[in-house]
């Protein structure tokens, strides 16, 4: 269609630097002015669970010998909860930068244009627990007619755990129709949840930190879809020069995209918090 898409995968599980994303970080402060200069055509973010896990929630097995991780939030203090340690500080504060971040980058997709999409576990039965769909700022951008917020289970695009997770999106009104189109008709939902430890000692919650592959191609489905019928509309804005009025935007797209070019199926995955290094 006479379109480029350069793909950008910001985490720092890809590099530790191109994907440094942390508010004081070079990358997160060029990244932001991509968006302000509205030369993002689409995000897919997912906001990290860590600290706003219901598994938190759940009482330690008896004769647990490693630490067991604590609410550090609820619904009614979102931000953090009285008492934290240093460590659980630093934990709730890296998780809220990245779910503002996630909406700051929403909040200019619906100035500027383009689709956003962003995946976190689902909104709790239970009322007084954290979620980041419960927040008073998302629900004010949940106001705008282009921004959804639907749900699906992972357990049908093949996770090993039924993983409720709810699907943020903004101009993407044809989501949930092409998930569906690729979930598994015959899934059988688990009975393994995705709490507590398992037989090996390791946390149940980290081999679902991945999206089931099924579940990624629907994503790249979905953005390709919704992609098309906006360029075929007329809704997309060209700048065939802006390699030489944002000059030094270059240099760091050019980076970041090397950085991203390698595809590693079936890496380890790594900790939510990880301590940086500057």
């Amino acid at each position: 269609m006479g379109v480029t898409f350069v793909i950008l995968s910001m985490d720092t599980a890809v590099s530790p630097f191109w994907g440094d994303l942390h508010r004081s970080s070079p990358s997160w402060r060029f990244l932001a002015r991509c968006y302000s200069a509205g030369l993002v055509a689409g995000t897919l973010a997912g906001t990290p669970c860590e600290t706003f896990s219901e598994a938190r929630f759940t009482e330690p097995p008896e004769g647990l010998c490693v630490r067991w991780p604590r609410p550090v939030r609820s619904a009614e203090l979102l931000y953090g909860l009285p008492g934290l340690t240093l460590r659980e500080l630093r934990q709730v504060q890296l998780g809220s930068n990245f779910s503002l971040q996630g909406l700051e980058t929403l909040s200019s997709h619906l100035a500027m244009g383009g689709l956003f999409l962003s995946e976190h576990p689902g909104v709790p039965l239970r009322p007084e627990r954290p979620s980041t769909w419960r927040a008073a700022i998302t629900e004010l951008l949940r106001n705008h007619p282009d921004v959804h917020l639907s749900h699906i289970k992972q357990f049908e695009f093949g996770a090993e755990a039924v993983k409720p997770t709810g699907l943020l999106a903004c101009r993407m009104p044809r989501l949930l129709r092409i998930l569906r189109s690729l979930a598994m008709p015959n899934a059988t939902k688990p009975s393994e949840v995705a709490i507590g430890v398992g037989p090996d000692g390791a946390f149940r919650t980290a081999k679902l930190k991945e999206y089931p592959p099924l579940l990624c191609e629907g994503f790249a489905r979905a953005f390709c879809e919704h992609f098309r019928s906006a360029i075929r509309a007329g809704h997309v804005r060209f700048l065939p020069a802006w390699e030489t009025t944002f000059g030094d935007l270059k240099e760091w797209v050019t980076g970041a995209a090397d950085a991203s070019a390698a595809i590693r199926a079936n890496a380890a995955w790594m900790p939510d918090h990880q301590p940086r290094h500057t």
